[in-house]
C-alpha cells in the first residue's frame, strides 16, 4: 500500500511542476461545478487533470487557476464551494462561544484558518 501511495504521489506531483502562474486546487466534481457557476463571478480553470491513486483520490481532480487573479485569496473568495458556513475574525478568547455556535448550527466538522499576519482566525463549517 505504501508503494502505491508513493507512486501515486510522484505521478501527481509531476503534473504540478513548472506552472508558476497556475494555482492547483484539489476538487471533486460538485466543487468544480460550484466554482464554474458562481453567477456574476465565475472562475474557469486553466486546465483540469484527474488525480490517480488509491481510493482516497477517486473522483478527485486538480483544477489549475490563474494565481494572480484573486486579490483577497482563494480561500476567502471561494470558500462557499467547499464549506457550508464561515465565522470570521474569531479571537482566541472567543473560541468556546464560536464552537458552541457551530454545534448549535448543526456543523459536524469545522476547520480553522489563521493568516500569519492576523491575530484572529476564521472557522469554516461543514454540515
Amino acid at each position: 500500500m505504501v508503494v502505491v501511495i508513493a507512486i501515486s504521489l510522484v505521478a501527481n506531483l509531476y503534473q504540478f511542476l513548472d506552472k508558476p502562474n497556475e494555482a492547483p486546487i484539489v476538487v471533486n466534481d460538485s466543487q468544480l461545478e460550484c466554482l464554474s457557476n458562481r453567477g456574476a463571478n465565475p472562475i474557469t480553470p486553466v486546465r483540469v487533470v484527474n488525480l490517480r491513486g488509491p481510493e482516497s483520490f477517486q473522483n478527485m481532480k486538480v483544477a489549475y487557476f490563474h494565481a494572480s487573479r484573486y486579490s483577497k485569496g482563494f480561500e476567502y473568495e471561494f470558500s462557499n464551494c467547499f464549506y457550508d458556513q464561515i465565522i470570521q475574525n474569531v479571537k482566541i478568547s472567543e473560541v468556546d462561544t464560536a464552537i458552541s455556535l457551530v454545534s448549535h448550527l448543526g456543523g459536524s466538522k469545522y476547520y480553522f484558518y489563521k493568516p500569519l499576519s492576523s491575530e484572529t482566525f476564521d472557522i469554516y463549517i461543514k454540515e
